[in-house]
C-alpha cells in the first residue's frame, strides 16, 4: 500500500462525518429584549435631564473654560445694527458696528455687499 493512500485513509477515520457532526441552525429565534431597551433609554434620558437641571441651577461647578461656551449664560453682543434704511422695494442699507469697526452694507436679493468699512467706531452705539 502506498503511503499517500494510508495517510488519506487515516484522515478519513479521524475526520468527523455528517452523521456525527452537529446540525447547524437549530438554535432558537432571536428575541429582542424590548423591555430592557426601553428601560435603558428612559434611564439615559432621565440622567441627561437631571444633569441639565443641575447645570442650570449651579449645583455642578464647571471649570472656567467650559463655562464660556455659548449655551452657558448670555454672551455680549458683538454685532450692533446702528441703522437700517430701505432704499427700494428690494434693497436696504444697513450701518453695522462689529468689534469696534463700522460697516455699511447694501442688502439685496443677490446678497450683501460691503460698501464702506471704517477702522474705529466714531461714536457709542445707541441703546
Amino acid at each position: 500500500m502506498r503511503p499517500s493512500v494510508a495517510i488519506f485513509g487515516g484522515a478519513l477515520l479521524v475526520a468527523p462525518t455528517q452523521a456525527i457532526a452537529a446540525p447547524l441552525a437549530t438554535g432558537g429565534g432571536f428575541e429582542l429584549p424590548l423591555l430592557r431597551l426601553v428601560l435603558g433609554f428612559l434611564f439615559c434620558v432621565m440622567v441627561a435631564v437631571l444633569a441639565a437641571i443641575a447645570l442650570k441651577r449651579g449645583m455642578i461647578n464647571l471649570p472656567a473654560n467650559v463655562k464660556t461656551l455659548a449655551w452657558f449664560g448670555p454672551r455680549p453682543r458683538e454685532i450692533q445694527v446702528r441703522e437700517a434704511r430701505r432704499v427700494s422695494t428690494h434693497a436696504e442699507v444697513c450701518a453695522i458696528t462689529w468689534r469696534g469697526r463700522d460697516y455699511l452694507f447694501v442688502v439685496g436679493p443677490s446678497g450683501a455687499v460691503t460698501v464702506l468699512e471704517t477702522r474705529e467706531s466714531a461714536s457709542e452705539p445707541s441703546p
